[in-house]
């Protein structure tokens, strides 16, 4: 018997000698699971595990669902297995489940019955000072009657000291809510769901930002209890506004994803294409968040056309930058910057303003990473002074970024750091979290072409820090190659190769991408210089090379030297070597490629004997002023100059030059670099030299700890020979 029976008979079932009172509890999922598949063998998992969820541990909802569907010819038999006819997209009370709750809620008295149905409106769970402000009753008598729908079974109470919605009451079964909500008129659902959104709008306070999205809820329900009433408009523009709010503090508080499906929602309810537009652009904003270019792609290609159609070519104009950088990222940035180009070109003579800085800012950095740096500094130029006079510190803060890049590749360093300290500065005062993370992100790999190791850690630590807080998936991926690379150098090579081996698959998160790359090429540099070469190839090939971008084509060629001269194709490594060097007039002569690109076609025109085109590199390296070179590229020269020296029997230069160079990397605390350079001054000069054999066993220990198999070979032969 139901619960009720003790009211309609006190003290049935006690104080008699023979009876036990059995509690029937809700089932186990894995007990329901058994009693869907004995009943419907080969019933589709997501259809079971819908069925599961909404029947909540009792078999009775399960069968009588499973009934609906065979009844109604949703489910077919194959053979001894049960499929669905079509998509099966919600699942309907059954009639005979809808009549059992019914009499139940029939047997209540009218003003219990009245608090269910009101109770419903709030949803599964609800406060009941909340209800008893909806109803207008004393919130003590709502507590007692509600008591006693527990003890009825129509409800339970949180009682879990851990749970943030102790206190709360809500329906034993989502069914029960479910058809006792639909037991109201839609008219009084219409009413009750205002009274709700008023209600918590009266009392919400401005820094309550989580309310928000159930007054959303609220109001959406409102409307669609009656789409053709007058007031059906403002109630849908409620809706929409409330919706994005929800969208607005889902994406503050990193949830992308969330954030994005309250946008669509309120796309859906837009009063015309320029709304439609706007959400669609937010939509946008939370795919490129979530590391995910393509799709924000298509959502800024679709507010692009509706802006584009009302006529809002400055909105328009915005969007195009935001396609700009979602085509940089997906490896297309040649057509991004003829899109913006494009836009630019349209608006003619418009008056400057923040669509229009954007976009300037955004052309400035694709145009940069296309190599075009003097069209880049004239777009960023145009961006700034718009930016400086109408004060709009967030585009102020991108233009500054990106022309510190361009100075730095004009071999204007401390100019370009002092002009990415600002652009932080501004970022961080004008609380632009993606704007300071980019910013954090650019001085780490200043930092890093600096070779200022530990300053380049604390911007990488702070600028993941950021992207975490707030959900930006994709620069926190990005900023770990950084992290690899300073691993790479360091020394901490296992550190680095568990980083790539630890990777989450990039088909299941796009956002990997942004940092699969980088950490690829550091894992392949460790497996080329341990001799793993297959796992050099491995890792090589996971990079995703660009056809136009420089940076990604010069350190693609110096990683291919690396393999080549392992390989000791050393022509093949010369050439691709050189490429890399080469690219130093459309890169910094601090990038990491450029110095990688020297290094490695130097080697390999020494291996070659090739002495007239060594002397050509270290001409050019020579040549470079001593404040813009960097200390490394000033090893790598000294290093080369020791081994010219030491074939022209130059002992004592040659000597000096390899001590230099190993000084050099020792500062740097370059371990592997410093214990190449080591090892080659014993080859040079003989174990006899003095000094030969504590550079002998430091450079052995140190191949040892890096697991470099080759060069501890080459040590072992140093010694014996």
């Amino acid at each position: 018997a139901r619960p009720e029976i003790v009211d309609r008979r006190t003290g049935w079932g006690t104080g008699r000698r023979g009876v036990t009172s059995l509690f029937l509890e809700p089932l186990d999922d894995a007990t329901m699971e058994a009693l869907l598949h004995g009943m419907v063998p080969g019933l589709p998992e997501a259809v079971g595990r819908e069925i599961r969820e909404r029947s909540e541990g009792i078999p009775l909802y399960a069968v009588e669902t499973v009934r609906m569907l065979l009844d109604r010819g949703l489910l077919r038999r194959d053979g001894d297995r049960f499929e669905p006819t079509g998509p099966i997209e919600n699942l309907d009370v059954p009639e005979t489940l809808h009549t059992l709750i019914q009499a139940r809620l029939d047997g209540l008295t009218p003003e219990d019955r009245a608090l269910l149905q009101d109770a419903s409106v709030l949803g599964k769970t609800f406060p009941p000072d909340t209800l008893a402000a909806l109803t207008g009753r004393e919130e003590q008598a709502v507590r007692e009657t509600l008591e006693g729908l527990v003890r009825r079974e129509f409800l339970t109470i949180q009682s879990d000291e851990r749970s943030p919605e102790r206190g709360q009451f809500g329906f034993l079964q989502s069914l029960m809510q479910r058809v006792a909500y639909e037991t109201l008129s839609r008219r009084d659902r219409k009413a009750k769901h205002l009274a709700i959104a008023r209600l918590l709008e009266d009392s919400w306070a401005g820094d309550d930002d989580e309310i928000v999205e159930v007054i959303a809820s609220h109001y959406l329900e409102a409307f669609r209890a009656d789409p053709d009433a007058e007031d059906a408009q403002a109630l849908r523009a409620n809706a929409r506004v409330a919706l994005a709010r929800a969208g607005d503090r889902a994406r503050a508080l990193a949830a992308a994803r969330q954030a994005r499906g309250y946008y669509q929602r309120a796309a859906e309810l837009a009063d015309g294409p320029s709304e439609e537009a706007g959400l669609l652009e937010q939509i946008g904003m939370t795919h490129r968040q979530d590391g995910d270019p393509a799709d924000a792609l298509t959502a800024f290609e679709r507010s692009h056309a509706l802006f584009s159609q009302e006529g809002l070519h400055h909105d328009a104009a915005r969007l195009s930058a935001r396609m700009g950088e979602a085509l940089s990222l997906l490896g297309r940035p040649d057509e991004g910057a003829a899109r913006m180009e494009q836009a630019l070109g349209s608006l003619g003579e418009d008056e400057q303003d923040r669509d229009l800085a954007t976009l300037a800012a955004q052309m400035g950095r694709t145009l940069f990473f296309l190599g075009r740096l003097d069209d880049a500094s004239d777009r960023l130029e145009a961006a700034l002074r718009t930016a400086e006079a109408m004060w709009l510190p967030d585009v102020l803060s991108e233009a500054l970024n990106t022309k510190a890049l361009v100075l730095s590749t004009w071999d204007r360093p401390e100019e370009s750091l002092a002009l990415l300290t600002r652009s932080l500065e501004l970022a961080r005062e004008g609380d632009v979290p993606n704007s300071a993370i980019r910013a954090y992100t650019n001085l780490s790999n200043h930092m890093m072409e600096l070779e200022r190791w530990d300053d380049a850690g604390a911007y990488q630590e702070a600028g993941g820090k950021l992207a975490e807080r707030v959900g930006f998936r994709t620069a926190w991926w990005f900023l770990q190659q950084h992290v690899g690379f300073r691993l790479l150098a360091r020394g901490r090579w296992d550190e680095m190769l568990a980083m790539i081996e630890g990777l989450p698959a990039p088909e299941d998160d796009p956002a990997v991408l942004a940092g699969r790359d980088g950490l690829a090429w550091a894992a392949m540099q460790i497996s080329t210089r341990r001799g793993r070469l297959e796992d050099a190839d491995r890792y090589a090939a996971m990079w995703a090379r660009s056809e136009t971008d420089v940076q990604s084509l010069a350190a693609a060629a110096s990683g291919d030297a690396e393999r080549l001269l392992a390989r000791h194709q050393v022509e093949a490594a010369l050439e691709r070597g050189r490429f890399a060097f080469d690219s130093r007039n459309a890169l910094s002569l601090r990038h990491g490629a450029v110095k990688d690109g020297f290094r490695v076609a130097s080697e390999a025109a020494l291996e070659l004997g090739d002495a007239d085109t060594l002397t050509e590199l270290l001409a050019v390296a020579e040549a470079i002023p001593p404040g813009l070179l960097a200390p490394s590229m000033r090893a790598t020269r000294d290093r080369m100059r020791g081994h010219m020296d030491a074939i022209a029997a130059r002992a004592e230069d040659a000597d000096r030059r390899f001590r230099s160079a190993a000084q050099i990397y020792g500062e740097l605390a370059m371990p592997f670099e410093r214990a190449v350079v080591l090892l080659e001054r014993v080859e040079r000069s003989g174990v006899a030299w003095p000094g030969a054999e504590d550079d002998l066993r430091e450079a052995s220990r140190s191949f040892d700890d890096l697991g470099a198999a080759p060069w501890q070979e080459r040590a072992r032969t140093a010694a014996s020979g």
